[in-house]
């Protein structure tokens, strides 16, 4: 799981997200997406923001993971995107 804010900065990121990206010596927490994550991640957050969610099975580190995501707003003015990060590309 990562949560992103509108700016763009990663505000949550589990194990598995950090252990997933933190293998290049990059820090997530707290970095801009941008700079952070590959393009075709940062192609899916634009999608996520005009659309409201979505889904693609993306290879990361020679693993295939089915990442979903999809806008938060809250009634208190927080939004962000949320992804998951499922490693299960069988057949895919």
């Amino acid at each position: 799981v990562m949560g992103i804010d509108m700016e763009g900065q990663i505000v949550q990121s589990n194990k598995l997200c950090m252990d997933i990206f933190e293998k290049k010596s990059v820090v997530i927490l707290g970095a801009d997406r941008r700079e952070a994550l590959s393009e075709e991640i940062n192609l899916m957050i634009d999608n996520i923001v005009e659309c409201g969610s979505g889904f693609k099975f993306i290879s990361i580190e020679g693993k295939c993971f089915r990442v979903k995501g999809v806008m938060m707003k809250h009634h208190d003015g927080q939004e962000g995107i949320i992804l998951t990060f499922d490693e299960e590309c069988e057949g895919k």
